[in-house]
């Protein structure tokens, strides 16, 4: 006799890890796939599959028992998705505007792909610290800290309008700067 989703969640919260474990093997490939499908990147989506579960894991507690466990998985891993989307098109709005180049986890780069890269880094960390302090804290906060602007309105304490501005001046001057720096080199 096959046990009940809410009566799973339910054991978890009074501890029976095997409980979680029937979970997971009821569900992950319904996660992995619908993550696959929304972020079209099977390693992202098995991240998102393992922080799916965790979150589940994190947030049993809260869980209203009504008959809905699949619908709450997958709200979960929805939510860590677009988050995990977010975040990939401001790195790319960022490259595009700037030139950066997010370095991604590759097999074995070759040496002088790692000089290059080491390079394109040292060129933006020049230009960011040419940058005015406060274009240069807010591009810092929003693109390698990942924070939006409503985050960085708080930490900055300003207005998210002045935030908006001063990344997108840090964006365009980081770009001139990196720009310039390029094309001085030998």
């Amino acid at each position: 006799m096959s046990v009940d989703d809410d009566s799973l969640v339910q054991r978890f919260r009074h501890g029976d890890d095997e409980a979680f474990s029937a979970l997971f093997a009821r569900y992950h490939r319904l996660v992995f796939n619908y993550a696959r499908m929304v972020l079209r990147d099977a390693a992202a989506a098995e991240d998102m599959l393992q922080e799916t579960f965790v979150a589940a894991a994190q947030a049993a507690e809260r869980y209203e028992p009504r008959g809905y466990c699949r619908a709450w998985l997958l709200g979960i891993c929805r939510h860590r998705c677009l988050d995990w989307l977010e975040r990939r098109q401001r790195r790319e709005q960022l490259a595009a505007e700037t030139g950066l180049v997010f370095l991604e986890p590759t097999p074995a780069p070759s040496p002088q792909l790692l000089l290059q890269r080491q390079e394109q880094v040292a060129l933006a960390l020049a230009g960011l610290g040419q940058l005015p302090t406060s274009q240069r804290e807010a591009v810092t906060l929003f693109a390698l800290r990942e924070l939006s602007y409503a985050e960085i309105a708080e930490v900055m304490e300003c207005p998210i309008n002045t935030v908006k501005t001063l990344i997108r001046r840090g964006r365009l001057r980081l770009a001139e700067l990196v720009t310039a720096a390029e094309g001085t080199e030998p």
